[in-house]
């Protein structure tokens, strides 16, 4: 005997599956709400900024050397062709269980 589902036994499913997804939003919109986490931030990074402009630093990023496309190829060509270093694998003791 096989029984076939009917509206009435999808409009059951669809409304508890409605009810469990409610039920999970709104468990953890309470859940973000309750958590009261301190965020710990330097204080240097609180303090605030000068708006004046140092004419200095200006002055020294003006006199900065800017490199060619071709040399700024060849510069990075280097960089990716920097030899890596693999770490080699150390030996360590096995521990001596000595429990018996």
């Amino acid at each position: 005997m096989t029984k076939k589902f009917n509206s009435q036994d999808s409009l059951i499913i669809a409304i508890l599956i409605l009810l469990s997804v409610v039920a999970w939003i709104g468990t953890s919109a309470y859940h973000v709400f309750v958590d009261k986490k301190k965020n710990l931030v330097d204080k240097s990074i609180l303090e605030k900024l000068d708006p004046r402009l140092n004419g200095e630093i200006i002055d020294t990023l003006a006199g900065k050397r800017y490199l060619e496309e071709d040399q700024l190829i060849k510069v990075l060509s280097e960089i990716n062709s920097a030899p890596t270093v693999v770490p080699t694998p150390s030996l360590s003791p096995t521990p001596i269980n000595l429990s018996p």
